[in-house]
């Protein structure tokens, strides 16, 4: 059963970026001494677990910035790297235009209930009150969707965490020890 369950966790391993994979990056490469700790490749239930929750609240992160976020709530909370990293990419040039939207009408639910919609059309460049204008836009149109991505990422953080936990204690109980 040991064996049996070192096979199971040596086939998700050896999919994982190794250390070496990861700092060859240039935009890597000059944090690579930071994680040289073994608690950021460890693969344990507990740092697994909590890597998946931080890749998938820092997925609903604004586009450029997923791996960013990703990477340095890795580091504070001494997560499985190459695990946090992956974990942001359920959000693509497919996915993420939907969760965004889904994101804004959540928030606008709870910020305003069934109260109608605010014209939402971004303000013309050029006119004399854009920036004015474009204020007003950004704070009707930002506040719904920073509170949407804010509540889903941890709602999707707390299942990703959960359901970590509830696979890897099933699978310990088919394989025991």
């Amino acid at each position: 059963a040991v064996r049996h369950t070192i096979f199971y966790m040596n086939r998700w391993k050896h999919k994982l970026p190794t250390r070496e994979k990861i700092f060859e990056s240039r935009l890597f490469k000059p944090f690579a001494r930071w994680f040289d700790d073994e608690h950021f490749w460890a693969f344990e239930r507990e740092s697994i677990a909590r890597a998946v929750a931080v890749g998938l609240f820092c997925g609903m992160m604004p586009t450029p910035t997923q791996f960013v976020f990703a990477f340095i709530c890795a580091y504070l909370l001494r997560v499985h790297l190459p695990v946090s990293l992956f974990s942001t990419l359920y959000t693509n040039p497919l996915t993420l235009v939907p969760l965004y939207i889904l994101a804004y009408e959540i928030g606008f639910w709870l910020l305003h209930g069934s109260e109608n919609h605010a014209d939402l059309i971004m303000p013309q460049f050029g006119n004399e009150q854009f920036w004015h204008d474009f204020g007003r836009w950004a704070a009707a149109f930002g506040t719904p969707l920073a509170l949407g991505v804010l509540l889903m990422g941890s709602v999707f953080a707390v299942i990703g965490y959960i359901g970590v936990q509830f696979f890897w204690r099933r699978h310990k109980e088919k394989h025991p020890q």
